[in-house]
């Protein structure tokens, strides 16, 4: 088994990914957050095509909902310190605040504050990752990209 510290990414490709997910697939997921009042263990299996439809839709929406609490879980658990304020700029970029606003707010000159968003994304990525394995989640989504 290969040590996960060792694989290569390609950095770009997994700031790319992250920044499709957080702007395009978290807010589809929102859609199917605090969903904790719906009793999941009372799913059934049955064999009649229309009740197994609805225990389909019933585990997507449950995972949907893990992945949204990961996706959340893996930003507050990013580093937020002075130097390294990966925390505030992913919650910026969730929260849809403005470029300029994300820049002045960060207190960082703009190519800094680029600087550490890439940073952040990247910290995200891994931290998502973790976050769906410790939830043990079947279909994980992996932002990375990988080198060949």
């Amino acid at each position: 088994m290969q040590n996960i510290a060792t694989i290569e990414i390609n950095k770009k490709e997994t700031i790319r990914n992250t920044l499709d997910f957080i702007n395009n697939k978290l807010p589809r997921l929102a859609n199917f957050k605090n969903l904790k009042g719906i009793n999941y263990t009372g799913v059934k299996v049955t064999n009649t095509p229309k009740e197994d439809a609805a225990t389909n839709y019933f585990l997507m929406i449950k995972e949907a909902n893990e992945q949204y609490e990961s996706a959340i879980d893996a930003v507050n658990l990013c580093t937020d310190t002075q130097s390294k304020p990966y925390k505030r700029i992913l919650k910026s970029e969730i929260n849809n605040i403005s470029l300029r606003n994300k820049i002045v707010n960060s207190g960082y000159e703009q190519s800094a504050y680029y600087k550490k968003r890439k940073e952040a994304l990247l910290e995200f990525a891994d931290r998502f990752l973790i976050c769906q394995v410790a939830r043990n989640l079947e279909n994980i989504i992996d932002l990375h990209a990988y080198k060949n």
